[in-house]
């Protein structure tokens, strides 16, 4: 590990670590995870990153579901990890915990939200880790830290004890590094899991790339000729729709994010207003309130249309969908909230086709000619959560041949 990385990676929030023991002779007997201050933790304050909150609520009478499933089938809860606050952007940057590390790439940020998640397990600290996906939260982290990050179908992993931003589009995710453990996880964590199918094609977003920097494209380009390589049935490159749709998508969930975001949040700011609030999430607390319900109709037109896209792109779920993780690299650390602030729409417009459909994707991690970390999105139709994971572990195989 890089000397830049600390030795607990700046992933934990302050508090006692190995939290508490997982049940005896569960499938996850012997592995660790760590679950971000999103989730309920007997014992202690629910802070989603900030001070103020953390100080104010009572600690937590019971665990997240998704933390108990995970404790009852035998694994070990480390301890919890930095978000940045209320899980309200994709840099990573908390300016009360600390910013986590990025061990696949010091000199990058972790992403967010789920940022202390990401750095436990990519430094090796723990075995897998529990985040949350509204707009990339853990294909993003996965991606700059190359690990495998999911965000499941939304409503397939029980969200009973973790804080909302905008219950439309949260999601509980998990980042593993290994795909034995990736896949375990998902048979812990998601609701009915069934033996997955194989893909019978594959879609290549071809807008999706033509935005991305030519590092990530080249960095990906060996995991998609391995997708390409283990379907059977036709690969199809397409567009998400008619110039300007990733834009019209990226809007559409500014708009309906931001309004569901004041509705979570709003209590907060009522009660303690937007001081104690970092310089890069206060301004939510200003726009969100002016989000017009004129806005948010179109929106949901906009998110009608995404998911009759999705239904075609998917030919009804039976084809997996290619695209980038993230646009481009992580965010450098000397300017991180300038980079963070132009890299912003961008993934968000990339991240959409999942965030607006409810629909799940797969991050699988590669690292670039250059050094650096990039992914590949798997985007399934719904349900088709473990056709994604199962595939997106035969492709690392492949890979590692």
């Amino acid at each position: 590990m890089s000397s830049l990385v600390r030795p607990d990676a700046g992933a934990f929030v302050t508090g006692p670590r190995l939290l508490q023991s997982g049940s005896d002779g569960g499938s996850l007997s012997g592995l660790t995870f760590a679950a971000k201050e999103l989730f309920d933790v007997e014992g202690l304050p629910t802070g989603c990153g900030n001070p103020t909150l953390r100080a104010a609520s009572d600690p937590a009478r019971s665990n997240a579901t998704a933390v108990q499933h995970l404790l009852d089938a035998g694994a070990d809860l480390l301890g919890t990890t930095i978000t940045v606050e209320f899980a309200w952007s994709l840099s990573g940057i908390n300016p009360h915990d600390g910013t986590p590390d990025n061990p696949a790439d010091p000199y990058g940020m972790p992403g967010g939200s789920s940022a202390g998640s990401a750095a436990a397990v990519a430094a090796g600290i723990c075995d897998l880790a529990l985040g949350t996906d509204t707009a990339g939260s853990v294909r993003v982290p996965a991606a700059y830290c190359g690990l495998l990050g999911i965000r499941p179908t939304h409503g397939r992993v029980d969200d009973t004890g973790c804080a909302p931003l905008a219950p439309s589009f949260d999601t509980v995710g998990w980042f593993a590094r290994d795909p034995s453990v990736f896949a375990k996880a998902g048979r812990v964590l998601l609701d009915d899991w069934s033996e997955p199918a194989a893909p019978d094609g594959v879609t290549i977003l071809s807008d999706a790339f033509a935005v991305s920097h030519p590092e990530v494209i080249a960095g990906i380009e060996p995991l998609v000729a391995a997708a390409v390589d283990r379907v059977s049935g036709a690969v199809i490159e397409a567009t998400a729709g008619p110039e300007g749709t990733l834009e019209r998508w990226g809007g559409a969930f500014s708009s309906r994010g931001l309004r569901e975001g004041w509705n979570s949040n709003r209590g907060y700011f009522e009660r303690f207003g937007s001081d104690g609030v970092g310089e890069e999430i206060r301004p939510r607390f200003d726009v969100a309130p002016t989000i017009t319900d004129d806005q948010v109709t179109q929106a949901d037109e906009v998110i009608a249309q995404a998911k009759s896209r999705l239904d075609e792109l998917t030919e009804g779920g039976r084809a997996i969908v290619l695209m980038p993780a993230a646009p481009m690299r992580a965010p450098r650390r000397y300017d991180a909230l300038g980079e963070a602030a132009k890299q912003r729409l961008p993934l968000i417009q990339l991240t959409a086709l999942s965030t607006l459909t409810g629909a799940p994707s797969v991050t699988v991690p590669v690292r670039t000619r250059t050094g650096t970390q990039a992914g590949l999105s798997l985007v399934g139709g719904h349900g088709c959560d473990e056709m994604l994971i199962d595939f997106a572990g035969r492709l690392i195989e492949l890979l590692s041949l």
